[in-house]
């Protein structure tokens, strides 16, 4: 059971938006001030950067509210320049933001999985197959453990720019990390994103559809609390910055908070590596304007998407993504470890993780997946 949403009635929101944009629509000035105020409230409060900087708590009703709306507005006034910003624009508009304010991803309410319908479009071979040709090669899951039982975190790895086949792999039922044979439980698994993503038109619904939620930690606790699991990449998308073939570098010495999630509730940590994952784009420094996109990542959280794809796609040779033993937790309850535990944890699951990669890269590398001879851990 996910908290409730942390957001007023959805038709306040809507309201809200509407009223803002009729009163900033003709006035570009004032549209680029709401802008900027938006962009300095996030800054100081935080909210779209994790509960690790909110104490372990969503953000508050009001604040999270002004915030979506004031984003939606800024967004729909360069729509409206183009289409125009009329009557059905306006209606279009307070129709989409009830949906945008409705805390779905806090919820999980808008997940189609499980359904009828849903679940014929992930068994539909030809479009598993054709996203397995996009990503150049096959696409599987190995579990070198035992069939995983809930409650548990899988722990993904590497993000890159974009974990494609990771999501193939986790979403895809011809994937196999959520078969009977690797996940008898996959039911009870939610897949845990940063806050921004719900805050972009589009990715939002896709997310959404999927029952991806946001990994803010009481959302994550209330799953793990219910008997369920989550799915997470634990580095995040500051692992951007390390993507390109034959990279291993993963974001882990200060990311602390799924350790103390595990201890808290006694969660198995399940270590999972996706070779070929980080083949698809090569990072590059964001040169043009490193200052907008350090600004960009203390904002939101993710880094600015500063990657270029490798081309020729000679490394593109699909992703298998290896589902390691599972690391028993004993549960401690809140408050009941300290800064030693979950370091000995921390050790202890990047020692696996390490052991793991070792395991597997020989014969990815034979099949043309580069890959370095250790995983390098970065903070």
């Amino acid at each position: 059971m996910l908290p409730r949403s942390s957001v007023p009635h959805p038709a306040i929101g809507a309201l809200a938006t509407v009223t803002l944009f009729a009163c900033v629509a003709d006035s570009p000035l004032l549209v680029a001030v709401l802008f900027a105020c938006w962009l300095a409230t996030a800054f100081h409060s935080k909210h779209l950067l994790g509960t690790t900087y909110r104490q372990g708590q969503l953000p508050g009703r009001w604040l999270n509210l002004g915030s979506r709306v004031v984003f939606l507005v800024s967004l729909a006034w360069p729509c409206s320049c183009i289409v125009g910003d009329g009557l059905w624009f306006c209606v279009g508009l307070a129709l989409y933001s009830y949906s945008f304010l409705d805390g779905g991803e806090w919820t999980g309410g808008r997940s189609l999985r499980g359904s009828v319908g849903w679940t014929a479009v992930m068994d539909w071979s030809r479009l598993a197959a054709g996203y397995a040709r996009l990503l150049g090669g096959p696409c599987a899951t190995i579990a070198d453990g035992p069939p995983l039982q809930s409650p548990c975190i899988l722990c993904m790895h590497p993000h890159g720019l974009f974990p494609f086949g990771t999501n193939h792999n986790l979403g895809m039922s011809r994937g196999g990390l959520t078969s009977a044979s690797v996940f008898p439980g996959a039911r009870s698994l939610v897949v845990a994103v940063a806050s921004f993503c719900f805050y972009i038109p589009g990715l939002r619904e896709c997310f959404l559809a999927f029952g991806v939620v946001d990994a803010s930690r009481p959302v994550l606790a209330a799953q793990l609390k219910a008997g369920g699991s989550v799915a997470l990449w634990p580095g995040g998308a500051s692992e951007a910055a390390f993507s390109g073939p034959a990279r291993a570098a993963l974001v882990l010495r200060k990311r602390r908070g799924f350790l103390e999630l595990a201890l808290e509730h006694g969660a198995a940590l399940v270590p999972c590596y996706t070779f070929g994952d980080n083949s698809w784009f090569r990072s590059v420094e964001p040169s043009w304007c490193p200052r907008l996109a350090a600004a960009f990542q203390r904002t939101t959280g993710l880094l600015f998407p500063s990657a270029v794809p490798t081309w020729p796609p000679t490394h593109w040779r699909g992703a298998v993504t290896v589902v390691g033993t599972p690391l028993h937790v004993e549960r401690r309850g809140p408050g009941g470890y300290g800064v030693v535990d979950v370091d000995a944890l921390q050790q202890r699951y990047m020692e696996a993780l390490q052991s793991l990669y070792a395991k597997h890269r020989p014969l990815h590398s034979a099949a043309g997946r580069e890959a370095p001879a250790q995983v390098e851990f970065v903070s």
